[in-house]
């Protein structure tokens, strides 16, 4: 801590005691009983001073210690409260170890982070860490404004650094803390100009890595030899956008994700990558002519097959005939999957992030991490994307660039458009415009409910019919809540007519959204809610404009 203010405090010590003891009203301990529910709960106060707060906890039942770095000021202290003499010592933490051999359920930092120099910060806060108990409390104020001279000291020579809110929340959340609450309030003292911003913390990952942590260590545990980890998130992140109701949520926090789903998405992306005239090695080993990633063979094969008829857009209109070939190369793809990333993702069996249940044939993965894709899909799978196309630049020894690969990478976005079997079901039946009712002729428009600029999907679900001048005022928007509440009876009855003609596409592809279980009974309620629930994900994550009649 720094010198010339532990200095003030003790040449000031009977002063500083008197002013802090009578202030009776306000301050940090108006959030004790929020911070810290439990009253039996062993709470530290650092830079416990005048020992105000300290004897306000003891007298409130908790088992309350403090420390400060003014000998002086202790010395004081403890000569007017006996109670004090074992409970308060004198200590310039962080520089000092804690004398007292137990952690804490709660520490309190009251008017103390703005005392602590900028290059002892990061240690300030990892000791704290080490001295809570998971799951424990930090209660900190500090001040929102204060006069200063260029070096950061107040008029009395104090070291004042004035920590904007946001900052010490990152600096702590960086350290495994997540903040629960955060006031703004006026000076216990009275001081005019002089407000406090007051937060909680809690210390949610104390030994254990954050979420996005464990994903970080995921791609960096051990050398990458393959591509195989970039593919397995990015399928997560996928299946977080579009099949989030296809997971099933199991006993121990554990969510459960059916291989098929990740299969799928495995043969869409090294579709793209093993059709371009460039060979892009995904394998440190791999050449054109030399050795080869598993299932390379067996994917070109397929897509020689369906070259000349549209290439991955035919294979989507035929991926549920399960034609040999097909079932042959899933088969493959999903043992590399398991004997892949899922077996490798941590180096000894307590440190997996990822497991497989060969009864269910899913991928087990910790609810917490599945929570964190859920919420930053885009952002996570925009990074893996990148260092996806960096290491394939890597394998290449250098011969391709990597804007080369990110186009390869990022193909999928070029997926046509295909309304057409759509359509000529529609053609078929009397039909009405989905969102007003309007009885359509021979010339209508098919809509993606959920655009195709957003999720570039042609599930027949989302395919309905519309009157061309409604379709083009809809565009790229996604359609409000209330209006798709309104109009429920006609998308289900139109999903009825698409499920009549091509049963197999339509219940594969809702498979695919809700998951085999969801598909049994009642699906068209599911079916609406899930679409609802996309529909408002995607546009609160996405920041997409609302349509409405």
């Amino acid at each position: 801590m720094d010198k010339e203010t532990i200095d003030y405090y003790n040449n000031n010590y009977e002063v500083i005691y008197h002013t802090y003891i009578q202030a009776k009203e306000g301050g940090i301990k108006d959030f004790f009983h929020i911070a810290f529910p439990s009253q039996n709960s062993k709470i530290l106060d650092i830079g416990a001073g005048s020992g105000r707060d300290l004897l306000y906890l003891l007298q409130k039942g908790y088992d309350a210690y403090g420390i400060d770095a003014s000998s002086n000021l202790i010395d004081y202290v403890k000569s007017k409260h006996s109670n004090l003499e074992k409970r308060l010592l004198c200590n310039t933490f962080p520089t000092e170890d804690i004398k007292f051999n137990f952690k804490f359920d709660g520490i309190i930092l009251a008017a103390v982070l703005m005392h602590i120099p900028k290059e002892e910060l990061i240690n300030f806060v990892y000791n704290i860490k080490e001295n809570l108990n998971d799951n424990g409390r930090l209660l900190l104020s500090i001040p929102n404004e204060r006069e200063v001279d260029s070096n950061y000291r107040d008029e009395n020579n104090r070291l004042f650094y004035i920590y904007d809110p946001s900052f010490v929340q990152l600096l702590f959340e960086r350290a495994g803390f997540q903040l629960t609450s955060k006031w703004n309030s006026g000076d216990s003292l009275g001081r005019q100009n002089l407000s406090w911003t007051t937060l909680i913390f809690e210390l949610k990952y104390s030994s254990k890595l954050r979420p996005l942590d464990k994903i970080e260590q995921v791609l960096n545990r051990d050398s990458k030899t393959a591509t195989y980890k970039f593919a397995l998130l990015r399928s997560l992140c996928d299946i977080s956008v579009n099949s989030l109701n296809s997971v099933q949520w199991l006993k121990g926090n554990i969510v459960g994700i059916t291989i098929d789903l990740i299969v799928e998405r495995w043969i869409k992306y090294y579709w793209f990558l093993f059709e371009e005239t460039k060979f892009i090695p995904q394998h440190n080993a791999e050449s054109k002519d030399n050795i080869k990633i598993a299932f390379r063979n067996q994917l070109s094969e397929l897509m020689n097959k369906y070259k000349k008829s549209g290439g991955y857009s035919a294979y989507l209109d035929k991926r549920f005939e399960d034609t040999k070939e097909i079932d042959l190369l899933r088969r493959k793809i999903r043992y590399t999957i398991v004997e892949g990333p899922i077996k490798h993702s941590g180096t000894h069996q307590e440190e997996k992030f990822f497991s497989y249940d060969s009864n269910l044939k899913a991928l087990l993965i910790p609810s917490d991490l599945w929570i964190e894709i859920c919420l930053m899909n885009y952002w996570i799978e925009d990074a893996l994307v990148l260092r996806w196309a960096e290491l394939s630049v890597k394998m290449s020894k250098g011969e391709l660039e990597i804007g080369f690969i990110l186009q390869a990478l990022l193909k999928e976005d070029y997926i046509k458009r295909d309304v057409e079997l759509a359509k000529q079901i529609y053609k078929q039946n009397e039909n009405y415009c989905v969102w007003t009712d309007k009885k359509l002729g021979s010339s209508f428009d098919v809509d993606h409910i959920i655009p195709y600029s957003l999720w570039h999907n042609n599930n027949l679900w989302n395919l309905v019919p519309t009157d061309p001048k409604i379709n083009r005022q809809k565009s790229d928007k996604l359609p409000h809540k209330s209006l798709l509440t309104k109009r429920k009876d006609k998308i289900i009855s139109n999903w009825e007519l698409l499920n009549q003609n091509y049963p197999t596409r339509f219940q594969n592809e809702v498979i695919s959204l809700l998951g085999k279980s969801n598909i049994l009974n009642n699906w068209e309620n599911k079916l609406f809610s899930s679409l609802v629930e996309s529909i408002e994900i995607t546009a609160m994550q996405r920041g997409i404009e609302r349509w409405g009649l």
